[in-house]
């Protein structure tokens, strides 16, 4: 038997333990030697930042499954010349799901578990009953929605919260932030979005530039802000109370739209960082221009 025909080739998923929306799917003849060296150079300046395995597999052909890869999953690579693509739970499967359904996959190798998170309930008082007392699950109620082509969900307060503060908080220091999905600024909290409420409540502990949130006027008008599209702006930390109208501005013809020829203006020359609610209605159009915007 010759080496060559000893030597085996693998397909691998990998992830950073501080970077979890992202994960790096690539190939390698040493699943071993490939994370060592990882976790060797790549993360030399953070200790925290380690490297583990999600998937791993052996394939006949890995240059070739990596290729298919690539093609298949074009649009959800963080940068066209990397191997990082963004990741989270459903994503990860479809990933997996398509390199086992190759025709050249051999064998799984090794598989992460996705833990249950085990959730303590808060009692709190509910003007409205909870998807428990409607005996609905979030997969109905999107169901439900996408009949109705209503894309009017938008996240609460307490979720944006928990998902921000996971992230190193060095991220956010001096970046301007865009909400560009029918995120509008009121005087209070009920008449603005969880993002930017959360934003405009910790833009200096997160050390912000700047934020910047458009009003698309073709929606519901969930957080009564009127009809027209607006783009919101906080430039800088004042110790004086912010008034919020005057940080508005009412292009002529602008409908806030995260497609419009301004908003994509603002997202590729001032915006470092995206975070909003993209209407799922849209979603293949929503990712396209942000992907191709480079941003994160």
């Amino acid at each position: 038997m010759s080496k060559k025909e000893t030597v085996k080739e693998y397909i691998y998923i990998m992830q950073s333990l501080l970077e979890p929306n992202t994960c790096k799917i690539g190939k390698t003849g040493n699943l071993d030697e490939r994370l060592n060296t990882y976790n060797r150079h790549i993360t030399g300046k953070s200790k925290d930042n380690i490297y583990r395995y999600l998937f791993t597999c052996e394939v006949e052909n890995m240059r070739q499954v990596e290729n298919d890869i690539t093609k298949k999953f074009k649009l959800f690579r963080q940068d066209s010349k990397t191997e990082i693509y963004f990741c989270s739970k459903e994503m990860f499967k479809i990933y997996v799901n398509f390199i086992k359904e190759h025709p050249l996959f051999i064998e799984e190798i090794f598989l992460e578990k996705q833990e249950e998170t085990k959730v303590i309930e808060k009692i709190v008082k509910r003007e409205t009953p909870s998807l428990k007392d409607r005996k609905l699950t979030p997969k109905d109620i999107m169901q439900q929605a996408q009949k109705r082509k209503n894309d009017e969900f938008y996240t609460q307060y307490e979720d944006v919260e928990k998902e921000i503060e996971m992230y190193d908080k060095k991220i956010w220091k001096n970046k301007c932030v865009f909400c560009n999905c029918d995120d509008p600024v009121g005087n209070d909290e009920t008449r603005t979005s969880a993002f930017a409420w959360y934003f405009l409540n910790n833009f200096e502990k997160l050390g912000l530039k700047k934020l910047i949130c458009t009003h698309y006027s073709g929606g519901a008008d969930i957080f009564f802000q009127g009809v027209r599209g607006y783009i919101f702006t906080k430039d800088g930390c004042s110790e004086i109370k912010d008034d919020y109208e005057k940080m508005k501005e009412y292009p002529k013809g602008y409908d806030g739209s995260f497609d419009h020829p301004l908003s994509i203006k603002i997202l590729n020359e001032d915006a470092d960082i995206v975070c909003t609610n993209p209407p799922f209605s849209r979603g293949i159009e929503y990712w396209k221009i942000v992907i191709e915007s480079k941003k994160k």
